[in-house]
């Protein structure tokens, strides 16, 4: 459901995913409701928060 250690703050693995521009989502959730629909784009759209290491997106599954 996210990166790292269970328990305990994902801090620093936002903060090493941004070291390697590298974006990741977590928490996503009804992703059962694209099974067996065939192949889709998603589209992430965050919030722009200054200093921040994560934010809430607008998840879009856009089908073929």
């Amino acid at each position: 459901m996210a990166p790292g250690v269970s328990g305990v703050s994902n801090r620093a693995v936002h903060e090493i995913c941004g070291e390697l521009n590298f974006t990741h989502y977590e928490n996503l959730v009804n992703l059962h409701l694209l099974l067996n629909r065939g192949r889709f784009q998603f589209i992430g759209l965050p919030l722009k928060i200054r200093g921040g290491t994560g934010s809430p997106v607008r998840a879009i599954a856009v089908f073929e």
